[in-house]
């Protein structure tokens, strides 16, 4: 196992790229992605279109769910958006949660993402919010502040049937996923948690020193997490760092997460932590290339979730291949970075989404399409849009959110749907397709 000066207990996952790249441009590092490339000028005028959406056929818009940085979701069926609620969409992408809080009692429910169904609607004693789910949306980690416990985390765990538990901690704990990749409706033996190890701050954006514990849910202790690569072995060390952004692999039963780190021996570094729902963790350095020390990221599963792929507002990518994560005789080594794209720095986070082949990636007003084989882009077009956050239809037509709006945008640079946020929908996060799962 590879150690790393700062956080002995945390290996490193770097892997290699896909079948579809030829070897040599698997090895390659720093390079220009290169390919046939055309730019799309926006549209005659996008900006009077966006400001008469009436104008604008709404049901070019698929069944979807807009989830904002706070917490919200606001859901689009048949061309109607809904009104904002609380909640989150469930880790199988086809199940809404949603919660309300009134009387000392959270409402918590469960509805299908395509048609708003409800499955099971349950009544819990105190203001919880929704954290974390199973991958099947079945069961849910919810929390509160300690009533008991100045500082402290409440965490209940509810299954469609019912409170399943609940506990208090001292500590400040942070729900992540459960140890069962399938769990069959059964409670999961384990829960990941992050830890806190200091207070938070008055300033939200600074970084928190944690660790990863497993909550044994029969006895409500909490216990280190295996090794992902040596079930011999626990991990048992601290990592100060920023959350940024994060992706599942519902097929390898993976959660991966992007963090910037900071500490006195290795300041500004970043890397990628590996979360195993089958009670392991991993954690994966990036190239200095892509900065992210300093600059905002994305990270993105493309080739049926066989490659993890991390971008920088830079524009370089870099390349993982999965099996090597979770196979010990494999050796995980970077083996592709290339930069796909040239942008200021400053233009903020990129947004990725795969789909069919491709990658869309959305960064200040441009989207850009990617071949997701060769890491060539095909089209870049320019929009009036402060992009948030994006999704790739199959077909290859974009949804981009940003400045209030959700879009459909072809590679050709039409629009062919679109339709307002609420005035006081937060910034977006996520947009979720029905059907997607």
């Amino acid at each position: 196992m590879k150690h790393r000066t700062k956080w002995l207990a945390c290996a490193i996952i770097l892997s290699g790229c896909g079948a579809q790249a030829t070897s040599s441009a698997s090895q390659e590092t720093g390079t220009q992605a290169t390919g046939t490339q055309a730019t799309v000028a926006p549209p005659s005028a996008p900006a009077a279109a966006s400001a008469a959406t009436d104008s604008v056929d709404r049901s070019g818009l698929p069944d979807l769910a807009v989830i904002s940085t706070d917490g919200h979701v606001v859901v689009i069926r048949d061309g109607v958006m809904g009104k904002p609620a609380v909640g989150r969409v469930a880790a199988d992408r086809q199940t809404l949660i949603t919660t309300s809080f009134a009387n000392g009692k959270t409402s918590l429910g469960w509805s299908r993402l395509g048609d708003g169904a409800e499955h099971s609607r349950l009544e819990l004693d105190g203001d919880l919010t929704a954290v974390a789910t199973d991958l099947t949306g079945k069961i849910v980690a919810m929390t509160r502040a300690n009533p008991a416990s100045a500082g402290g985390t409440e965490i209940v765990i509810v299954t469609q049937k019912g409170e399943a538990f609940r506990k208090g901690y001292a500590s400040e704990l942070l729900p992540e996923g459960f140890s069962d990749a399938d769990s069959q409706g059964k409670l999961p033996a384990s829960l990941f948690v992050i830890e806190y190890l200091d207070p938070p701050s008055n300033d939200t954006a600074a970084p928190r020193r944690y660790r990863i514990r497993v909550l044994d849910t029969s006895t409500g202790d909490l216990a280190l997490p295996f090794n992902l690569r040596n079930k011999g072995e626990t991990v048992d060390e601290s990592m100060l760092g920023f959350s940024r952004t994060h992706v599942t692999s519902r097929r390898y039963g993976l959660l991966f997460t992007l963090y910037r780190g900071l500490g006195g021996d290795e300041a500004n570094y970043a890397f990628v932590h590996t979360l195993g729902f089958v009670n392991g963790v991993w954690c994966l350095d990036l190239p200095s290339e892509l900065s992210l020390g300093q600059l905002p990221g994305a990270v993105v599963l493309v080739d049926g979730e066989k490659r993890l792929l991390v971008a920088s507002a830079n524009g370089y990518v870099t390349e993982f291949v999965i099996n090597d994560i979770t196979d010990p005789g494999r050796q995980p080594v970077p083996t592709r970075t290339v930069q796909v794209w040239s942008a200021n720095p400053n233009g903020g986070a990129p947004s990725l989404s795969s789909a069919d082949g491709l990658i869309l990636a959305g960064q200040g007003d441009t989207l850009r399409w990617i071949n997701s084989a060769t890491l060539a882009t095909t089209t870049t077009l320019h929009w009036d849009m402060r992009i948030e956050a994006v999704a790739l239809l199959a077909g290859g037509d974009a949804l981009a959110a940003g400045t209030g709006r959700i879009s459909r945008i072809t590679p050709a640079g039409e629009l062919a749907g679109e339709d307002y946020l609420p005035g006081d929908f937060g910034p977006v996060a996520q947009i979720v397709i029905a059907g997607t799962g």
